[in-house]
């Protein structure tokens, strides 16, 4: 599973001893091209998580995810923006999609795990870890509009897309 996935890596990367800046946490069904990743590692100012803003395949103006906030109105966590072109260039969100994430690894040194592997073994995980980041160490969770994944589960083709800035 997913969480246990993570917290694997993520115990065998502080076994390392070595000088970390930022961890990566990337599935393989969300493509983002080198220079995006490398983007989306910069643009980090080291007190947050970020991610990319991910969009369709196949209509690459239709957003997938653009991370979540909570909304008082419903009392629940809903989705950001649907519009491209809504989407500030750096959105501040309660939760981002765990499939691509740049995290500041001093901000991890305490910890023993990432995620919340027996609460949520699969599905999630993700949302508990941002709520815990905000909560346990102020650090906001971002979506930088300029870097641009594309998530491939409604690929339906097989082909290699590869991913653009904006």
């Amino acid at each position: 599973f997913w969480s246990a996935s993570v917290n694997s890596g993520f115990s065998y990367l502080k076994s390392l001893s070595i000088d970390l800046t930022y961890i990566i946490l990337l599935n393989d069904d969300l493509h983002i091209s080198c220079n995006n990743l490398l983007r989306l590692v910069a643009l980090n100012n080291g007190r947050q998580i970020s991610a990319p803003l991910i969009l369709d395949f196949n209509d690459t103006r239709k957003v997938v995810f653009s991370g979540k906030s909570w909304s008082n109105r419903t009392l629940s966590y809903v989705e950001t923006y649907s519009d491209i072109y809504e989407i500030p260039d750096c959105n501040s969100v309660d939760i981002l999609a765990g499939n691509c994430l740049a995290i500041p690894f001093n901000v991890l040194a305490g910890k023993t795990s990432l995620v919340n592997e027996f609460s949520f073994p699969h599905v999630f995980g993700d949302a508990s870890f941002c709520i815990d980041m905000k909560n346990e160490w102020n650090l906001n969770s971002v979506v930088f509009k300029e870097v641009i994944a594309y998530d491939d589960t409604s690929d339906k083709d097989g082909k290699n897309y590869f991913i653009q800035g904006l």
